[in-house]
């Protein structure tokens, strides 16, 4: 397929369609995004097993009601704090300064 640019010239298009016809960095996005949401799932086990477990056995030792508690409001606070993050991002900071951010406190 070719098009014209504003001087009159024509361009050739090159497909970008990779597996499936879809576009080729979209196996890296779905790789990374896969690895992001174990770890996270993942995480939010292990440190409920951490909370709950004696002393003894190298835990925190509070009960399993509390330690799901406390697992739920930090999950909810993941997902609530994008929404004053993305403010930040657009009013204050910019897209390079949140991420630049996010990159030192994580």
């Amino acid at each position: 397929m070719t098009q014209q640019n504003s001087h009159g010239n024509q361009i050739q298009d090159i497909p970008q369609t990779g597996f499936f016809g879809h576009p080729r960095g979209l196996g890296v996005l779905f790789f990374v995004e896969f690895w992001e949401r174990f770890s996270y799932y993942g995480m939010r086990a292990l440190l409920i097993f951490y909370m709950y477990f004696a002393v003894t056995d190298n835990g925190l030792g509070i009960d399993k009601t509390t330690a799901m508690s406390i697992m739920s409001v930090c999950g909810s606070l993941i997902y609530m704090t994008s929404i004053p993050g993305g403010w930040i991002a657009d009013r204050i900071t910019g897209t390079r300064g949140a991420t630049l951010l996010g990159a030192v406190f994580i």
